[in-house]
């Protein structure tokens, strides 16, 4: 598969290790981060892009928590007031693909009000999402073979559609 060529190598697997580690899917983690040194990204970026995602998934399942606890409590929600980093192109890739790639909402709108305040293009920001889309189907994909290798029948991605039979 072939992606617009206004990412650089090193950004497409920048996205494509946030990717892997915030899908939890071991097989393309060992992939792209052999592919990230190919790349020349040093030791010490690659562990800061680990921290990076590490941060971002631990604000999205805090803005679920918050969310979820004001609908228990009667819809009294005090907003947290999340400050998510965003001081450089890594940062904003991995907080689009991270937040794209765990499904929030509230992250993924903050991020892509950083993306036009940085003059990121459209096309740069659809390629973005491309990738992170691809990279979460493989990563489905591993999960869906290791069910169907233990002789279980995976109904999931046959209902009506969507891929996880939610009708929201």
């Amino acid at each position: 598969m072939t992606f617009g060529t206004i990412l650089t190598e090193r950004d497409k697997e920048i996205i494509n290790l946030g990717t892997s580690l915030a899908a939890g899917c071991q097989p393309c983690l060992k992939y792209h981060l052999r592919k990230c040194k190919g790349t020349g990204l040093s030791e010490k970026e690659i562990i800061e892009i680990i921290n990076l995602t590490e941060e971002i998934c631990t604000r999205a399942i805090e803005v679920m928590k918050l969310r979820a606890l004001a609908h228990v409590n009667n819809g009294q929600y005090k907003e947290a007031g999340f400050h998510v980093r965003c001081n450089s192109r890594e940062e904003l890739l991995l907080g689009l693909t991270v937040s794209y790639t765990l499904s929030n909402t509230y992250l993924t709108d903050r991020f892509l009000e950083y993306a036009k305040q940085s003059d990121m293009s459209d096309s740069e920001i659809s390629s973005i999402m491309e990738i992170s889309n691809f990279i979460c189907g493989k990563a489905r994909a591993h999960v869906d073979i290791l069910i169907e290798e233990r002789g279980i029948e995976n109904h999931d991605t046959k209902k009506d559609g969507n891929s996880c039979g939610c009708s929201c």
